[in-house]
């Protein structure tokens, strides 16, 4: 797995730095060309209105904490969330080894991700 901190470290809540969106395309490419198995995970201000953007860069997980658990419903942002990235992930690229589209994985922060297959 590569990560991606789309913030500045140690504290939660920031907001996403969209200078990290070039980074994300660039490691996707890197990931890609050495045919590699390696997740790539961005962490950090995640929001509704730019998973989609997040995921069309090439990540493959996101991970969200203010985000879900400042809200009063938790379900429903993650839904909505979700929602949100489902238009990338019928565009994302294939992988080079199953010539299949990417999946994503959404990740709560605090919990334990097992990434779809």
């Amino acid at each position: 797995m590569v990560l991606i901190m789309s913030v500045n470290p140690g504290f939660g809540g920031q907001k996403f730095i969209t200078s990290c969106l070039p980074k994300i395309s660039s490691a996707r490419a890197m990931i890609d060309r050495a045919e590699s198995h390696a997740l790539l995970e961005v962490d950090g201000g995640m929001k509704i209105d730019n998973v989609a953007q997040v995921l069309a860069a090439g990540a493959d997980v996101l991970v969200a904490g203010s985000a879900i658990f400042s809200s009063k419903n938790y379900a429903a942002t993650i839904a909505a969330m979700r929602a949100a990235g489902q238009h990338s992930s019928k565009t994302h690229s294939a992988s080079p080894l199953t010539d299949r589209p990417r999946g994503w994985t959404f990740l709560p922060s605090s919990t334990v991700c097992i990434p779809s297959k």
